[in-house]
């Protein structure tokens, strides 16, 4: 009985900790990030580098995968082929590709993300195309889902990852050529769709006490790029998922949780402590 409540009260202590450095409390907390009086359902489209990114910002997507009066929408550049093909592998490296999109498709499902779309740029090579061809898919994406809002990475990447930055850069522009009737023509001539107008553009943002954790997990050391990171304007309230969140990011089992496959049974509590979730909003349209 005594080690039953020491324990209990080590995960307390735990929980508490995870909680506090999840936590900037310079940021008022908000219920929704959708803009008020738009169509109902609106449309959230997350554009990412690759299939598992989601997970980043897992109680967003969760709460509104769950919500009736949103359509959910995610979009990836690459399938994630050059990650690990989990510890211990759990398929070949030359594999990793499909076995991803397989995960992707269960995570979806398990999220509430209604429709996905993976593309084939390159794991690792997002910076070696032409930023306006990555643009041009983005924008595609955009005008064909006509989101209210976008979510993707801020400028940091959140762990300076490049294909995360080349990701912000080339959303940010998407957000504003999407618009445009100018801009990529064919994709209205030829593809039958039309210029729309996203009201908001998100960023997820690491939190303030977190910083320094990221800056020493930066990707491949690149400290620098951090220091790019925006600052946070909503901190959305997430609690209550934890248990449909951690089953959606462990859907992504090459990249999550292979190595502790006892991590079923508590994971979801570190989620739990994670009450809120941090977002820049980085680019608004103006009131029609």
């Amino acid at each position: 009985m005594g080690w039953l409540l020491l324990a209990l009260m080590v995960v307390a202590i735990g929980l508490l900790v995870l909680a506090y450095f999840a936590d900037d409390p310079r940021v008022d907390a908000v219920t929704d990030l959708m803009p008020p009086g738009s169509a109902v359902p609106q449309v959230l489209l997350q554009i990412w580098s690759h299939p598992d990114d989601e997970t980043t910002i897992s109680g967003t997507t969760v709460k509104y995968g769950s919500d009736p009066r949103c359509r959910q929408v995610a979009c990836y550049f690459t399938a994630g082929e050059a990650g690990q093909p989990g510890i211990p592998p759990l398929c070949r490296q030359d594999e990793l590709a499909l076995v991803r999109r397989g995960e992707m498709a269960v995570a979806a499902t398990l999220a509430g993300i209604d429709a996905h779309q993976i593309a084939d740029f390159g794991d690792g090579q997002l910076s070696g195309h032409a930023p306006e061809q990555l643009e041009e898919q983005a924008v595609r994406w955009i005008r064909r889902y006509r989101p209210a809002v976008i979510i993707t990475w801020d400028p940091s990447g959140a762990s300076g990852h490049p294909d995360h930055i080349r990701t912000n850069q080339v959303v940010r522009a998407a957000f504003e050529s999407a618009a445009d009737a100018d801009a990529f023509p064919r994709q209205i001539g030829e593809e039958g769709l039309e210029p729309h107008r996203t009201q908001r553009l998100f960023e997820t943002v690491v939190p303030r006490r977190q910083v320094e954790i990221y800056r020493k997990r930066a990707f491949r050391g690149n400290t620098l790029a951090l220091d790019d990171r925006e600052q946070p304007t909503h901190a959305l309230r997430v609690h209550g998922f934890a248990r449909r969140r951690w089953r959606a990011t462990r859907a992504h089992r090459t990249q999550c949780f292979s190595l502790v496959p006892f991590s079923a049974w508590y994971g979801w509590l570190i989620l739990a402590a994670q009450r809120k979730e941090y977002f820049a909003l980085t680019a608004e349209a103006p009131p029609k």
